[in-house]
């Protein structure tokens, strides 16, 4: 009986291995898994900080093995790719570990990791042209913050057929891009660009369907109008001029960010909004159905949200969302951004300068269709401050599903906020209790089990780091 594995069965086992070091060593068990190797269509580069430790010991120049030691770890990034034939989706990544690592000034030339340099950047993609669709480059940002790249300009003159692009930790030039018609999809998160991105972008993805601009320093202003895009995620660290967008097919909108002076957003279609940005009294902010200049006039708001996440100190804008979107909204979450963590979630204090406002709840009630409530921490704390004007409202939302997140700064006033708003719509609760709060999280817990839920199903957890929107669409 032949001992070999047909050729088609080979190829799917290498295919389903996508860490190159991984189809590296499966390269040298055969002939036949050495051949299959050069034929992935997906693999994953992984730059750890032990390749960073190994480029900073000294090479000794008369060992005969200098050479050798002389390759640099883009050396071994060319080389590896220059082997394969039909990569589709790609992926240079830096490790966690590695990001955080500060390099001395002295090391900087013998260990220079800059994943977007352009050098090295032309000395593999091209390779790819022909079949890549997906690349995501996550470059070392200690390094390739401060050092302008044009791999952008490179991917579009090389790979015609690239579909999704996510691009991270880097500073990047849009200037003298051609044309990329399959582009579909686009992310930068935690880069720098050139003031005038946005501009830039309409003219060279005009096809573009998803973008997400996460941590994106430098934008200055943009007037962005894609027919086909249906997702925005727009979170820019550095307040802009202004931003004008007109989006015909947008179902989704992100904004969390620094607010522009002018923001002006035209999605007649929009459908899952999250709101969370503080506005000053000296910006202007429209979301409108249509074309028009009145300034957060109600009739011209979008009417057919179905979920809405609002994150902000002011609820004035929700107020008048809601007043548009009443008989159809289906999920809510509320929070205000006033509650500071420690970069490992253990919490640091309640933010003072941020004002501790409450939504008008009886308008909540008018939500027919609301099934999804979502209470963020900082909100909560101002329920407790406020409890006994709670006491005075006596029609709360009328949903089925009630999720809490909270930071119990006084038990007694979180569990008189809790009983109040416990309708008899609700049927399910959750709630989220913050292990490192100022009440003790056990304590907290047992006293909300001693409370009559009646026929309510109520599960109890506890949070650090990460809120629970398992229930939205985003």
């Amino acid at each position: 009986m032949d001992p070999e594995l047909p050729q088609y069965i080979v190829d799917e086992i290498v295919n389903c291995v996508e860490d190159a070091r991984d189809i590296a060593k499966l390269s040298v068990t055969c002939k036949a898994f050495q051949e299959a190797s050069h034929n992935v269509r997906s693999m994953h580069l992984k730059v750890l900080n032990e390749d960073h430790e190994r480029a900073r010991i000294p090479v000794d120049m008369s060992s005969p093995n200098s050479g050798s030691q002389r390759r640099n770890l883009k050396d071994t990034v060319v080389n590896i790719v220059s082997k394969k034939r039909h990569v589709e989706r790609l992926r240079i990544e830096v490790e966690p570990r590695l990001q955080s690592k500060e390099v001395p000034e002295n090391e900087r030339r013998r260990t220079d990791f800059w994943m977007s340099d352009p050098y090295f950047v032309r000395e593999w993609l091209p390779r790819l042209g022909a079949t890549l669709q997906h690349l995501c480059i996550v470059d070392y940002g200690k390094q390739a913050i401060m050092r302008r790249s044009s791999v952008l300009k490179i991917i579009s003159h090389n790979c015609k057929l690239v579909k999704t692009l996510d691009l991270r930790n880097m500073y990047i030039d849009t200037s003298d891009c051609e044309v990329m018609s399959s582009m579909l999809s686009m992310t930068l998160r935690c880069v720098k660009v050139m003031g005038g991105i946005l501009d830039d972008m309409n003219k060279f993805m005009p096809n573009l369907q998803t973008l997400a601009l996460l941590g994106v320093f430098g934008v200055e202003k943009g007037n962005l109008k894609f027919k086909n895009m249906k997702v925005l995620c727009l979170g820019l660290s550095t307040p802009a001029k202004n931003v004008l967008m007109d989006l015909p097919s947008l179902e989704k909108l992100q904004l969390k960010m620094q607010c522009p002076k002018d923001l002006r957003i035209v999605a007649p279609q929009l459908k899952y909004f999250a709101f969370n940005m503080e506005v000053p009294e000296e910006s202007k902010v429209q979301v409108c159905c249509g074309d028009t200049t009145k300034v957060h006039a109600t009739k011209d708001l979008p009417g057919g949200l179905l979920e809405l996440l609002y994150g902000a100190s002011s609820f004035e804008t929700l107020a008048l969302l809601l007043e548009r979107n009443m008989r159809n909204l289906r999920k809510l979450y509320l929070d205000i951004p006033c509650m500071a963590l420690k970069e490992d979630g253990t919490f640091s204090t309640v933010l003072k300068d941020v004002p501790l406002n409450l939504p008008c709840f009886e308008k909540l009630h008018n939500c027919e269709l609301l099934q999804f409530f979502n209470i963020g921490p900082g909100l909560w704390h101002s329920m407790e401050i406020h409890v006994e004007q709670l006491t005075s409202r006596s029609r709360w939302p009328r949903m089925h599903t009630l999720i809490l997140h909270m930071i119990p700064h006084n038990p007694e006033s979180s569990l008189r906020v809790l009983q109040m708003i416990l309708g008899p719509s609700v049927e399910n609760l959750t709630i989220y209790i913050h292990k490192s709060g100022p009440v003790d999280c056990k304590l907290m817990k047992q006293r909300i089990e001693e409370i009559d839920m009646q026929k309510i199903k109520c599960t109890l957890r506890e949070w650090t780091t990460s809120l629970d929107f398992t229930c939205f669409s985003f």
